[in-house]
């Protein structure tokens, strides 16, 4: 038995090595926006465990093979905040979306989903909020008229209900309601909006 154990330490010991290892491998091929956004992001992490995981093995191949978009919004040359999305041919969804406290109430959050929706050609995307965190979107969500078609319970945090919209809907193609307002420069597969 003694032996099982030590064996198994060895091996997760080994694990955390390569796991380690190719966290620094996939830290090296990010370029310093998009490292610049996952720091931002990653104080979400607390309602998304393994947020950094997630960022690096599926966000950043996304974006180098264009089915995910990284949307900026910064002032005075600082990041104040985030959108990520993603569209193949299964689903078009509103992956994450983060605007700096101190920015709140200022429209900010309307411009990275119009960013998004004209990215994914739909009005009516998938997307997801923790309930806790529903009174920050609320106001979007209605603006744009999404519909909540389920709540599912440790989705991502045990016991914590994560509020799903627009399941059946995020294929529609029509564009965004805002795509004319947009001053956006897009380059590799980033929006970046001065504000």
């Amino acid at each position: 038995m003694e032996t099982q154990i030590w064996l198994g330490a060895k091996m997760t010991e080994q694990r955390a090595v390569r796991n380690r290892e190719d966290r620094a491998k996939l830290l090296a091929t990010i370029t310093p926006h998009e490292n610049e956004a996952l720091a931002f992001l990653l104080p979400l992490s607390a309602d998304y465990p393994g947020f950094e995981d997630w960022y690096l093995t599926r966000v950043v191949p996304g974006l180098r093979n264009r089915s995910r978009q990284l949307v900026r919004i910064e002032r005075d040359g600082s990041l104040i905040g985030v959108g990520i999305g993603k569209k193949d041919e299964t689903e078009s969804k509103i992956c994450t979306v983060r605007i700096a406290e101190s920015h709140f109430g200022r429209g900010l959050g309307l411009r990275v989903f119009d960013a998004l929706l004209d990215w994914l050609g739909s009005d009516r995307p998938h997307l997801t909020v923790s309930e806790s965190k529903l009174p920050a979107f609320e106001r979007i969500f209605e603006y744009y008229k999404f519909q909540m078609t389920s709540a599912h319970t440790g989705l991502y945090v045990r016991d914590a209900v994560e509020l799903a919209y627009n399941e059946l809907e995020s294929s529609s193609t029509t564009p965004s309601k805002l795509s004319s307002s947009l001053a956006s420069a897009k380059t590799n597969g980033t929006f970046r909006c001065v504000a």
